[in-house]
């Protein structure tokens, strides 16, 4: 986990335009969408434990940011909950 620790607080809690998502794990955030080469929406998201960290990142087509972020989070709390 201290590997994963590192990794959330580097890329996704120090980054300033971080969205965070609620209800998943101890703390989670989204970072910002980006385009791909393919024209998809690409967002990547992460959630930390005490004991997991978890990184979800989806692409697809025709998805706002804020749409790609209620899938994320859906994710999120699907893996979370099969896991903890």
């Amino acid at each position: 986990v201290q590997n994963g620790m590192t990794v959330f607080e580097s890329k996704y809690r120090a980054t300033p335009d971080a969205v965070a998502i609620e209800g998943s794990g101890d703390e989670a955030y989204a970072l910002t969408g980006a385009d791909t080469p393919n024209n998809y929406r690409f967002l990547t998201a992460a959630a930390l434990t005490s004991s997991l960290y978890i990184q979800v990142d989806i692409a697809g087509p025709n998805r706002s940011d804020e749409e790609a972020l209620e899938i994320l989070a859906n994710v999120l709390e699907q893996v979370l909950a099969k896991l903890v």
